[in-house]
């Protein structure tokens, strides 16, 4: 069988993984710089969209304790709704600020 690559040089042929290029691809392929981070090809218009709606998704809690962002946004009023008490939303502390996801869609660019 060739090599799936070139079609010129024998396939190598593994018990697990099947037919795998031959030695000169599979050296020429290793040779190749493979990229530092991950890529991430995403539209202007999404990127705006996030940017939108990303008010949309900020989450109530965080192991109990109450969002701060949360209360700003969406009023005392809805946190009492969720069974929040008086004290936890006088208490209540920005618990998603300084992770990388929590600021997410207003931060990235």
């Amino acid at each position: 069988m060739n090599c799936p690559s070139c079609f010129n040089e024998p396939a190598i042929i593994h018990l697990s993984m099947g037919v795998l290029p031959g030695k000169i691809c599979k050296e020429r392929l290793d040779k190749l710089p493979s990229p530092n981070q991950m890529i991430e090809i995403i539209p202007e218009r999404i990127k705006a969209e996030r940017q939108e709606r990303g008010d949309s998704i900020e989450q109530p809690h965080l192991k109990g304790e109450l969002n701060k962002r949360y209360v700003d946004l969406w009023g005392e009023d809805v946190a009492r709704e969720r069974g929040f008490t008086e004290k936890e939303i006088k208490n209540a502390k920005y618990v998603f600020d300084g992770m990388p996801q929590g600021r997410y869609y207003k931060d990235a660019t």
